[in-house]
């Protein structure tokens, strides 16, 4: 049999009175799993500690937390980050504001309560709207960018993604365009700077829901949102529970031979 791979996703969550933030990091290569863990410490740490944070220019202060971890999973001994990085999703939440910066495809959706309308009929459930755009080279921008940096968009035969490579060589061959780590991915344009997203907070908000794409190539955004909505924030463990049960089903019949 072959062995179990260690689970590449890894996160962060920190809550006081006044603020809360939280991350998700999906790792990829064969040091995935400890770049992804080394980042969901050190990424929040770096914010958190940086002089703009502290001078209330959050999104200059995630910009530059992204690319400080960046050289500093490139310099860390204890794994190699060649071809091995993580996706990373942070969402810092003030009183007021929500501020959300990515790289790679972890994607984030809040979930709005419908706004009513004068004079029609009040919906029910609820509305998702997408925070993050996936840094994949289906984004035209993105895989300009890409090019222009010198690196090769190839669709390998039998595969479904368009993927980066160096020109002329068979590697990294990765599906995102940005990431943490990747040094062999940067020389080819993949990118470790952060879209960041400023958002003041609405009053019809229900919740924040991040989740990397093992979860979204399965589950789209309305499906998980509307599994997450019939629970109380008490029961977050069951509703966990329930998209992790749908999620499982959905998988099924990639599984079968």
């Amino acid at each position: 049999m072959k062995p179990q791979s260690p689970s590449q996703d890894d996160f962060c969550a920190f809550h006081t009175d006044l603020c809360t933030l939280v991350g998700i990091f999906d790792g990829h290569g064969p040091f995935g799993h400890r770049v992804a863990n080394y980042v969901q410490e050190t990424l929040p740490r770096t914010l958190l500690q940086s002089q703009g944070f502290l001078h209330k220019e959050v999104e200059k202060a995630l910009k530059d937390a992204f690319v400080e971890t960046n050289q500093k999973c490139l310099e860390n001994e204890a794994f190699d980050c060649q071809l091995s990085g993580t996706t990373a999703t942070l969402a810092y939440l003030s009183q007021r504001m929500l501020y959300i910066a990515h790289v790679g495809d972890s994607q984030a959706v809040i979930a709005s309560k419908p706004k009513p309308v004068k004079g029609a009929t009040p919906k029910v459930g609820i509305e998702v709207e997408v925070l993050t755009p996936e840094h994949r080279l289906t984004q035209e921008g993105e895989r300009q960018r890409i090019e222009a940096a010198g690196g090769q968009v190839v669709q390998l035969e039998g595969d479904i993604p368009l993927r980066v490579f160096l020109k002329g060589e068979l590697y990294p061959g990765l599906v995102i365009t940005r990431a943490l780590g990747d040094k062999i991915g940067a020389k080819a344009g993949v990118s470790c700077e952060p879209d960041v997203r400023a958002v003041e907070r609405r009053p019809e908000w229900q919740f924040l829901l991040m989740c990397s794409d093992g979860v979204w190539e399965f589950c789209d955004f309305q499906e998980a949102a509307d599994i997450i909505f019939k629970y109380p924030p008490s029961k977050a463990q069951e509703a966990a529970e329930a998209g992790a049960s749908l999620l499982v089903a959905l998988g099924q019949p990639l599984l079968r031979p």
